[in-house]
């Protein structure tokens, strides 16, 4: 038996020693002279030691991140208005051929004129980041001060940097956790070959973690599904494929005795919160994965489980009669920005896309009834939107501070899809 445990240790270390073999540049440190290839630049390749004297932002982005896409015009404003002290760098994973079929659909990517870094995993292999945008502040000296995200990345911020001034902002530590690896399997390192995986249980008292993961293989289809800390009415409405962010709580109606299961506390005042995966490696079509989850969160709950048509009452985002809608951005070069602030419900867009504008104000925990937007509004449209998420409960008071955009809530009768849970019966 000492004889098992010591191997599995032996198994265990070895593989967090390969883990630890990778060292990154810090905060602090010199950045290493690594030469690089570089697109739009005077010669092909570059180091940062070619740009000693200046202080220089490294934007490491990625093609499917929609964030640092956005910012794009925003950081070459920047490289213009200090281009005798700043030097913007764009640096991406992505290969070049990514970046042009990329640049074939996005005007801010086709405009981009900034020094760029693609597909150079040496390079952008110095810095210990996953999440995107991540930005690299280094000073005149070629040390990094600062490894920030997008929000740090603000006017004054870059101006007190080029001043030499100190900066108090966040440093950006991102955790790496392979979304791939199952939650129990990857503590066996001797196989990760897996057939049907599913795991469910209450999320541990000790983990704060949230979040969800999503897989898909080469046909298109979902053969991943992970949701950390959902409770179990947002459970149904992934295995239902409804958004639950934005799928009202209403739309998940219970016909059973006992509903311990799906109340958002347990007996001791705790989050009823739990995590699921699912993993199926036998490239089975999306619908069919879905299905299979449905079938487990009912042997689980004891229930039978079906989707059917009921009313609801909702609210419905409309342009006024007779109005145009005044929403436009007034300044679409500056950095767009959302601000919020939980307590009061307030939230603040500028030169923010509408699609992202509506998916914070219809988020699902603040209004009592499904939101549905026939305002008719372009989703790519940048705007700039002021909105109180408390005011859902005052629909007068909200129709008040929609008008001047030309726009108003009604509150209708509408058939729609809802998960209905009922007992299972022999």
């Amino acid at each position: 038996m000492k004889r098992i445990i010591f191997l599995f240790l032996l198994i265990c270390l070895s593989k967090t020693s390969t883990y630890a073999q990778h060292r990154y540049v810090k905060i602090g440190e010199l950045v290493p002279s690594v030469s690089f290839e570089v697109s739009h630049y005077p010669f092909p390749k570059a180091s940062i030691e070619d740009f000693r004297g200046k202080y220089i932002l490294l934007d490491l982005w990625g093609v499917h991140c929609g964030g640092c896409i956005e910012m794009m015009p925003y950081v070459q404003r920047l490289q213009a208005q200090y281009k005798n002290k700043l030097q913007v760098i764009m640096v991406t994973k992505n290969t070049k051929a990514e970046v042009v079929k990329l640049a074939q659909h996005s005007e801010n990517v086709r405009n981009d004129r900034l020094p760029s870094v693609m597909g150079d995993s040496a390079f952008a292999g110095l810095f210990d980041y996953r999440w995107l945008p991540t930005y690299v502040w280094i000073d005149p000296n070629g040390i990094i001060r600062y490894i920030t995200g997008g929000e740090a990345v603000t006017d004054s911020n870059v101006h007190a940097f080029v001043s030499g001034e100190r900066l108090l902002v966040k440093e950006k530590k991102d955790i790496w956790i392979d979304d791939n690896d199952p939650a129990l399997v990857a503590w066996y390192p001797y196989t990760q070959k897996i057939g049907i995986y599913s795991y469910l249980a209450p999320r541990a008292e000790y983990s704060s973690a949230g979040g969800s993961a999503r897989g898909t293989n080469q046909q298109g289809n979902i053969w991943h599904i992970r949701d950390d800390g959902a409770f179990m009415k947002d459970l149904y409405k992934t295995a239902y494929q409804m958004k639950s962010m934005w799928a009202s709580s209403e739309r998940v109606i219970l016909h059973i005795k006992d509903s311990a299961l799906f109340a958002p506390k347990d007996t001791t005042g705790n989050d009823q919160r739990f995590v699921y995966e699912l993993i199926s490696n036998n490239n089975a079509p999306t619908a069919k994965v879905y299905r299979q989850m449905q079938s487990e969160l009912d042997l689980f709950c004891n229930a039978r489980s079906s989707l059917q048509k009921k009313e609801l009452t909702c609210y419905v985002l409309k342009k006024l009669p007779g109005s145009d809608v005044h929403l436009h951005a007034k300044d679409t070069t500056q950095r767009p920005n959302g601000d919020e602030d939980s307590k009061l419900g307030t939230y603040n867009a500028t030169n923010v896309r509408w699609m992202w504008v509506w998916s914070e104000i219809s988020y699902a925990l603040y209004a009592p009834h499904q939101l549905l937007d026939e305002s008719g509004i372009d989703r790519q449209m940048k705007v700039d939107f002021k909105f109180n998420r408390k005011h859902w409960n005052n629909i007068p008071l909200l129709n008040e501070e929609l008008k001047p955009y030309g726009l108003y809530v009604s509150v209708e009768k509408r058939l729609l899809d809802c998960i209905v849970i009922e007992d299972d019966k022999p």
